[in-house]
């Protein structure tokens, strides 16, 4: 494992702090473009050449998924790229694949098969921008072949384009789409003419664009919405990029934010916000090929930062202060030490069992609970397909391959707890 250290730049206009940033093996050297964590426990990487990783533990260890059913369009000068990813549970998620694809894909067994979402008169050139707020209940950002700019609302019975109201003329896509609440939202589309913003205060019905007057080079990558005033957009713009955008009327004006510019001048990617409220911006700089995060609290002045190896794509989490970004060549980090990141650790409502032994070559026995008061116990390999699935506390493991496997007992009482388990 390789621990990034934090570096503390002479002239920066913000500080740096000492804590430290993780590298974690991926097993890979391709790009990682995004990464979405659903639970504490599962997360996703999607990536260059049509990779897509998976993670079970929490995220320490990574493995590749070889799923079906996803149809990238090979043709010269387009990739088979994973572009997006939205994990509404452990097992339900949506891919946009691209950069040129024939819809956005869906997946109800934790990544193993996908199936087309969009019917084909609803198809889009480019898709890229997704949200959900549940299953079936969400919103593709993306463009048509010729008309620019489109936001479409999927439900269960379909998809429907939003009607997008003042906005230019453009060849642009929407790339990402950010809400509050059900009403309030705001959206992204990333042109060569500025980019820019639309918002919708009817849940997605309606989104009008917002006069902005961003240079014509300008990128628009990601926005997120922090509360009811304030918002931040991720931005690039060659070598004169100036920090962070940020908006505090609820995105009806947008400004340089001086505190996040730096003499990195941060070519900025991915901007996410974690569950204590920590704002997290992430891309590379401009003065060397490397990454660079930035960080703050909102009751905090200034902006920490943290130079590394490789651009940011993309940052998650899940719900509270551990925060994972990847990037290229392969590249993952987390901003704690993951190997104090156990399977006990990460379980929601955990209590004491054993299993023993361990490793095991034949039986697997689990001790310290009563048979009445076990709903469920399963067995789940290390890509979180359910090869087991009873009430038994005497598991016969004689026929599994050799490798790390993962059990979970489900009470009655509704808590639920995994252990690991390695099968010689």
């Amino acid at each position: 494992m390789k621990k990034i250290a934090f570096i503390l730049s002479i002239g920066m206009l913000s500080t740096s702090y000492a804590q430290d940033w993780f590298q974690v093996e991926s097993g890979t050297l391709k790009d990682l473009n995004v990464i979405d964590f659903p639970s504490n426990l599962v997360g996703y990487i999607g990536g260059e050449d049509s990779l897509l990783l998976k993670t079970i533990d929490g995220g320490k260890t990574w493995e590749k998924l070889n799923y079906s059913g996803v149809t990238f369009i090979e043709s010269d000068g387009f990739d088979d790229a994973i572009i997006n990813l939205k994990f509404v549970t452990t097992e339900i998620g949506y891919m946009a694949v691209g950069p040129y694809s024939n819809g956005i894909f869906k997946t109800s067994n934790g990544g193993l098969t996908w199936s087309l979402v969009t019917p084909m008169e609803d198809e889009l050139c480019f898709n890229y921008g997704l949200y959900f707020f549940g299953e079936d209940d969400g919103f593709l950002g993306g463009a048509d072949c010729f008309t620019g700019e489109q936001i479409h609302r999927i439900t269960a019975s379909g998809t429907s384009p939003a009607t997008i109201v003042d906005l230019p003329i453009s060849a642009a896509m929407t790339t990402s789409i950010d809400f509050l609440d059900t009403a309030f939202g705001l959206a992204l589309s990333g042109n060569s003419t500025g980019g820019a913003v639309m918002k919708t205060t009817d849940g997605g019905v309606t989104w009008y664009a917002i006069p902005t007057e961003f240079e014509a080079s300008i990128t628009l990558n990601e926005i997120v919405i922090v509360n009811d005033t304030l918002a931040y957009i991720a931005y690039e713009n060659g070598d004169a990029s100036y920090g962070l955008l940020e908006s505090t009327d609820a995105g009806e004006t947008w400004h340089y934010h001086a505190e996040t510019t730096t003499f990195y001048y941060p070519r900025f990617r991915a901007i996410h916000q974690a569950g204590n409220g920590q704002i997290f911006a992430a891309g590379s700089t401009a003065l060397e090929p490397h990454g660079v995060i930035f960080s703050s609290m909102l009751s905090e002045i200034w902006w920490n930062n943290w130079p590394l190896d490789q651009p940011i794509e993309s940052i998650s989490s899940y719900n509270d202060s551990v925060v994972w970004a990847v990037g290229d060549s392969g590249y993952i980090v987390v901003n704690i030490n993951p190997e104090t990141l156990s399977i006990a650790e990460n379980t929601v409502d955990p209590f004491d069992f054993k299993i023993s032994p361990n490793p095991t070559e034949n039986q697997l026995n689990i001790s310290g609970i009563l048979p009445d008061e076990i709903a469920n116990v399963f067995v789940q390999n290390y890509i979180g397909e359910i090869i087991f699935n009873g009430n038994s506390l005497m598991l016969d493991v004689h026929n599994l391959s050799n490798g790390i496997y993962f059990l979970t007992i489900q009470l009655k009482s509704g808590e639920q707890t995994t252990q690991k388990f390695v099968k010689n």
